[in-house]
Protein backbone atom coordinates (compact mmCIF):
# COMPACT_ATOMS: atom_id res chain seq x y z
CA UNK A 1 0.00 0.00 0.00
CA UNK A 2 1.46 3.47 -0.76
CA UNK A 3 0.58 6.38 1.17
CA UNK A 4 1.21 9.71 0.22
CA UNK A 5 1.62 12.52 2.74
CA UNK A 6 -1.12 15.79 1.78
CA UNK A 7 -0.19 19.04 3.16
CA UNK A 8 -3.36 20.22 5.12
CA UNK A 9 -4.81 22.96 6.69
CA UNK A 10 -7.82 21.56 7.89
CA UNK A 11 -7.92 20.56 11.93
CA UNK A 12 -9.95 18.54 13.70
CA UNK A 13 -13.27 19.85 15.31
CA UNK A 14 -12.70 18.01 18.56
CA UNK A 15 -8.98 18.81 19.02
CA UNK A 16 -7.71 21.72 17.48
CA UNK A 17 -4.20 20.97 18.05
CA UNK A 18 -4.23 17.76 15.58
CA UNK A 19 -4.00 18.70 11.06
CA UNK A 20 -6.01 16.69 9.53
CA UNK A 21 -8.74 16.09 6.54
CA UNK A 22 -12.30 16.11 6.61
CA UNK A 23 -12.56 11.96 5.90
CA UNK A 24 -9.90 11.58 8.66
CA UNK A 25 -12.08 13.72 11.64
CA UNK A 26 -14.80 11.51 10.34
CA UNK A 27 -12.89 8.09 11.20
CA UNK A 28 -11.51 9.33 14.00
CA UNK A 29 -13.67 11.18 16.24
CA UNK A 30 -16.72 9.51 15.05
CA UNK A 31 -20.14 10.97 13.98
CA UNK A 32 -21.50 14.23 15.20
CA UNK A 33 -24.35 16.41 16.09
CA UNK A 34 -25.17 19.55 15.81
CA UNK A 35 -26.90 20.64 18.98
CA UNK A 36 -30.28 21.40 17.51
CA UNK A 37 -30.10 17.95 16.43
CA UNK A 38 -29.17 17.22 20.13
CA UNK A 39 -31.97 18.54 21.24
CA UNK A 40 -34.95 17.74 18.62
CA UNK A 41 -33.71 13.89 18.52
CA UNK A 42 -32.63 13.26 21.66
CA UNK A 43 -35.18 15.23 23.30
CA UNK A 44 -31.96 17.06 26.02
CA UNK A 45 -31.44 20.23 27.50
CA UNK A 46 -28.13 22.00 27.22
CA UNK A 47 -27.63 21.68 30.61
CA UNK A 48 -27.93 17.99 30.52
CA UNK A 49 -24.98 17.85 28.72
CA UNK A 50 -22.79 20.96 29.54
CA UNK A 51 -23.63 20.36 33.64
CA UNK A 52 -24.56 17.33 34.04
CA UNK A 53 -22.95 17.14 37.47
CA UNK A 54 -25.47 19.76 38.61
CA UNK A 55 -27.83 17.82 37.40
CA UNK A 56 -27.90 14.38 38.52
CA UNK A 57 -25.95 14.94 41.21
CA UNK A 58 -23.39 12.96 42.83
CA UNK A 59 -23.40 11.25 39.12
CA UNK A 60 -20.13 11.59 38.56
CA UNK A 61 -21.05 12.51 35.14
CA UNK A 62 -18.67 14.99 32.95
CA UNK A 63 -19.29 17.57 29.99
CA UNK A 64 -20.13 16.68 26.79
CA UNK A 65 -17.28 17.81 24.12
CA UNK A 66 -18.28 20.66 22.02
CA UNK A 67 -16.71 22.29 19.28
CA UNK A 68 -17.62 24.83 17.22
CA UNK A 69 -17.49 24.85 12.99
CA UNK A 70 -15.13 27.25 11.39
CA UNK A 71 -18.10 29.81 10.95
CA UNK A 72 -18.51 29.68 14.50
CA UNK A 73 -22.58 29.76 14.09
CA UNK A 74 -23.36 25.95 14.83
CA UNK A 75 -21.65 24.04 17.74
CA UNK A 76 -21.63 20.04 17.45
CA UNK A 77 -20.75 17.34 19.82
CA UNK A 78 -20.15 14.23 19.30
CA UNK A 79 -23.03 11.50 18.46
CA UNK A 80 -22.25 8.82 20.73
CA UNK A 81 -21.86 10.74 23.51
CA UNK A 82 -24.83 12.62 23.37
CA UNK A 83 -26.92 9.13 22.77
CA UNK A 84 -25.06 7.21 26.04
CA UNK A 85 -26.18 10.52 28.17
CA UNK A 86 -29.59 10.20 26.77
CA UNK A 87 -29.63 6.70 27.93
CA UNK A 88 -28.42 7.64 31.15
CA UNK A 89 -31.08 9.99 31.53
CA UNK A 90 -33.84 7.75 30.28
CA UNK A 91 -32.69 5.30 32.83
CA UNK A 92 -32.21 7.83 35.79
CA UNK A 93 -35.09 10.05 35.18
CA UNK A 94 -37.71 7.97 33.22
CA UNK A 95 -40.30 10.46 33.40
CA UNK A 96 -38.30 13.50 33.12
CA UNK A 97 -38.59 15.02 36.43
CA UNK A 98 -35.29 16.03 37.31
CA UNK A 99 -35.09 17.35 34.28
CA UNK A 100 -38.34 19.38 34.19
CA UNK A 101 -37.39 21.25 37.14
CA UNK A 102 -34.75 23.47 35.55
Amino acid sequence: MHLVWQETKGKAMFDMLVYCCYPCDERVYSRRLSKTLAKKIYKLRQLVWQKPYIVFEGSGLKPLKEAMSVCGRTTFLLKKEVADLAQYCKRVDPNGVIVRKL
